[in-house]
């Protein structure tokens, strides 16, 4: 499964309705998983001291499926989100932007 942006109403104006499908697939749990054990490992480093100012959560006994859940509920974006997507040759039946430069219809 994949993320996805849908138009919420007519309203040129309006916010569309945005999924970024985080930790959508076995792969993503991994690596998230993994950036977890990185950083508990990194942050008590002596070169941060003094930027941590106090204990956090004690995760030493968290399983991976209470680490995908705590993930899963605090996965976002800092400031917009923002994507690739990928221009076809004309008539491709892959892709998102046509080689004109107009969204080609996907469901």
């Amino acid at each position: 499964m994949y993320g996805s942006v849908k138009l919420a109403s007519n309203d040129p104006f309006s916010a569309p309705i945005i999924d970024p499908g985080y930790v959508a697939i076995e792969l993503d749990k991994a690596c998230l998983r993994d950036s977890v054990e990185d950083t508990k490992h990194f942050v008590p480093g002596s070169a941060w001291e003094d930027y941590v100012l106090g204990p956090y959560d004690d995760t030493a006994t968290i399983t991976d499926e209470e680490t995908d859940t705590h993930v899963r509920e605090l996965a976002t974006v800092l400031f917009h989100p923002v994507n690739t997507t990928s221009m076809t040759k004309a008539r491709a039946l892959w892709g998102v932007i046509t080689p004109d430069l107009k969204l080609q219809a996907h469901s």
